[in-house]
């Protein structure tokens, strides 16, 4: 997986990647000259560091959804990730496909009813997952000393 194992101390908030929808595409091979290029837009995405792109309002989704809708990277490079690596007892680094990271659908924006925000739990991927939605557990807990106290 091209993990690293980061020393003691060196742990930091890495940049967020940028949109890249030209090494996102499949390469096809032995195809003639005249075909163009197109993408799906709908399935695009980006990186907010705050809810104030949600100035218009936010339809919350107040429940946690039991499986992921995000089913791809959405156009996005993959994002690092750090974890703790129970055999070797070290923190590691890697990158990741953005459904990979452990997250949750927040809701819709308010006059954009086609946005859905999602938040992203980096610091909860461990490679072992086979399921990305947070756990009903760590959602209680987001949802309660994070989420519902900020709005509050």
């Amino acid at each position: 997986m091209g993990e690293e194992v980061i020393s003691p101390g060196a742990r930091e908030d890495s940049a967020l990647p940028s949109l890249d929808l030209e090494t996102d595409t499949v390469p096809v091979q032995n195809v003639s000259s005249s075909l163009s290029s197109s993408f799906d837009i709908d399935s695009a995405g980006g990186f907010a560091s705050s809810l104030a792109v949600a100035r218009k309002g936010l339809h919350w989704m107040a429940v946690r959804p039991p499986v992921s809708t995000l089913t791809s990277s959405l156009h996005l490079g993959r994002i690092p990730v750090e974890f703790y690596h129970t055999e070797s007892e070290q923190w590691c680094r890697t990158q990741v496909p953005i459904h990979h990271v452990p997250h949750l659908p927040l809701g819709r924006l308010g006059g954009f009813e086609a946005i859905e925000i999602l938040v992203l739990f980096p610091r909860l991927f461990y490679p072992s997952l086979q399921h990305w939605v947070i756990t009903a557990e760590q959602w209680t807990r987001w949802t309660d000393q994070v989420f519902m106290p900020a709005i509050y």
